[in-house]
């Protein structure tokens, strides 16, 4: 007798469950299984909560990055965390910084972004 699959009410709920699931369901879904929890879940949905979630973390990274330079990495480390060349580790973190700079003046500030803090943790090796 086959599992009758629940269907998430809206495609909000469908990227929340997706963002919200474990590994082993997320590869059943990325296999084309469409199972999400015991969701049935079509894939442009799924290809939209993924594409989120790459948002969302890729968008953040700056802070791990800077996180990462404040605990003594190099940017030869980061690069090798990234699997990125150092040149665009470093570009790619001062890209960041100065949307957030923009970011925070354009809300004056409500961010909470420390802008010579992360400009710190940007400095060159020597």
């Amino acid at each position: 007798m086959p599992i009758e699959r629940k269907q998430p009410d809206t495609d909000d709920e469908t990227r929340a469950l997706i963002c919200a699931s474990d590994e082993r369901s997320l590869l059943h879904l990325w296999n084309g299984e469409g199972i999400v929890n015991d969701y049935a879940v079509d894939p442009l949905t799924a290809l939209a909560a993924n594409a989120e979630l790459v948002k969302l973390l890729t968008g953040r990274r700056w802070l791990v990055m800077m996180h990462a330079r404040e605990a003594g990495a190099t940017w030869d480390d980061l690069a090798a965390a990234l699997q990125m060349s150092r040149g665009n580790a470093y570009a790619e973190y001062h890209q960041k910084i100065e949307s957030q700079r923009i970011l925070a003046q354009t809300y004056e500030g409500s961010t909470g972004f420390d802008y010579e803090r992360a400009k710190r943790a940007g400095a060159p090796d020597f």
